[in-house]
């Protein structure tokens, strides 16, 4: 008897550590995911849960910094909003610049205070070369100043050694709405 009995309290101290180890796994895995979840709410620097408005980006045309357009040329860019990439022209591989080009819009996430924008475009001349432009810098613009009016964004040539040119190149022009 006295064997069964060692037995019993041996058995009931091992489920007592076991239990006991579960609960602190538990404890330990509720306060990594409380820890993940106000991590990721800094980092996306959401407003408190809300009614968010639908913001647009809209993209209208590229021209050369000089003010005119380059006949025959194509461009083809890359837009990126808050690490969020968009692609223009969506539907086509390249569109001839000018103040013919289609304007295409794009949605953006929701629940941002502000926009961090960037441009990026690859443009072809009538002979076949193509140039990489890109920006200095990325243009922030806060929700509280949405729509935009028609704004300009510069982008500048990318020289063999991967630095930006000092003068600007070429245009875009877009709007927040």
């Amino acid at each position: 008897m006295a064997d069964e009995s060692t037995d019993y309290k041996w058995k009931f101290l091992q489920q007592l550590m076991i239990a006991r180890y579960t609960l602190l796994q538990v404890i330990i895995a509720a306060l990594i995911t409380a820890l993940g979840t106000v991590i990721a709410a800094y980092i996306m620097k959401c407003y408190p849960c809300s009614n968010h408005a639908q913001h647009w980006l809209h993209f209208d045309h590229v021209e050369s910094a000089d003010g005119g357009y380059h006949t025959n040329s194509i461009v083809h860019a890359n837009i990126s909003v808050n690490n969020a990439n968009y692609v223009y022209p969506s539907k086509h591989a390249w569109i001839e610049m000018g103040p013919q080009m289609s304007r295409e819009r794009f949605p953006l996430e929701a629940g941002f205070k502000s926009y961090q924008i960037g441009f990026q475009a690859l443009i072809s001349d009538p002979g076949g070369s193509v140039e990489e432009q890109s920006s200095q810098r990325v243009e922030p613009i806060n929700v509280t100043s949405i729509p935009t009016e028609i704004r300009t964004y510069n982008l500048y040539p990318i020289k063999t050694d991967r630095n930006l040119s000092s003068q600007p190149k070429y245009k875009v022009f877009y709007s927040i709405q």
